[in-house]
């Protein structure tokens, strides 16, 4: 019995300790920005990773939808991207080649990415 109560005290330590780290962190951190454990680099894979996963996608301009939102595609598929209000603001969007820095956000049925920053690559 004491062995039981041992096991489940260092399990509880260690799930502690994790959930402490993992919370320590500041949300939306530059660091956040460069740093974890998967950033995905192509449409293909932002659509297989899960939720809040950092992405850094280079790929064009499919069309835009409104101000803030554009259809966005490279060689592995299409994503739908919200940008920051403005980011669009006098820019000749469509066909354009950007590159997209962000996080996957999970919409009801589809995935979707909402960006910080958008840049046009000439």
């Amino acid at each position: 019995m004491l062995r039981v109560g041992m096991v489940l005290a260092l399990s509880l330590l260690v799930a502690t300790v994790a959930i402490s780290a993992e919370l320590s962190q500041p949300a939306g951190s530059a660091a956040a920005a460069t740093t974890g454990p998967f950033v995905a680099k192509s449409i293909a894979q932002a659509k297989a990773s899960g939720v809040d996963t950092r992405v850094v996608l280079t790929g064009r301009v499919v069309k835009v939808i409104k101000s803030d939102e554009f259809l966005m595609a490279d060689e592995t598929g299409e994503l739908l991207v919200f940008t920051p209000a403005g980011a669009l603001d006098g820019l000749d969007a469509a066909g354009a080649v950007v590159e997209v820095v962000g996080r996957i956000d999970q919409n009801f049925m589809y995935t979707e990415i909402q960006a910080e920053s958008v840049k046009v690559i000439p």
